[in-house]
Parts: structure tokens; C-alpha cells; sequence
């Protein structure tokens, strides 16, 4: 398999936290595939790392982040 040339992944999906997120780290906890993580000690939640996110494909797992939160955010 030949390395990407790419020298970062490209996402298919755009991700994005509307403002009522809290920051509860719900879905950093839910999502197997690591979009979204909360670094230890701190009190916010990373960006989301789009290129992970397998999108719509998603809603229909148990895991779907945007059905596990708190706030739909």
C-alpha cells in the first residue's frame, strides 16, 4: 500500500459543535472512532478530527454522538 500524498487526511465530513455544547466530553466517551476527545485535566473537548467521522452511516448505531449528548450539540 502506497502512502497517501496527501500530507494530511482529507475529511468527507464537516464537523461541527453548535454553541450548546457544555463540554461534557458524552461524546468523547460514546464515539469508538476518536473524533472527538477529551485530553485529561482539561475542561473542554478537542476539536473534532473530521477525517474520522463516518457520518450519517453513524445515526444508526447505538454510539451515534449526536444522539448520545446531552444537548444535541
Amino acid at each position: 500500500m502506497m502512502p497517501s500524498r496527501f500530507k494530511h487526511q482529507v475529511p468527507k465530513y464537516k464537523i461541527t459543535r453548535s454553541e450548546a455544547c457544555i463540554n461534557c466530553g458524552t461524546c468523547a466517551r460514546t464515539c469508538p472512532y476518536g473524533v472527538h476527545e477529551r485530553i485529561e485535566g482539561h475542561n473542554r473537548v478537542s476539536p473534532p478530527i473530521d477525517y474520522k467521522c463516518i457520518g450519517f452511516e453513524c445515526q444508526s448505531k447505538e454510539f451515534c454522538c449526536i444522539a448520545k449528548c446531552p444537548r444535541q450539540a
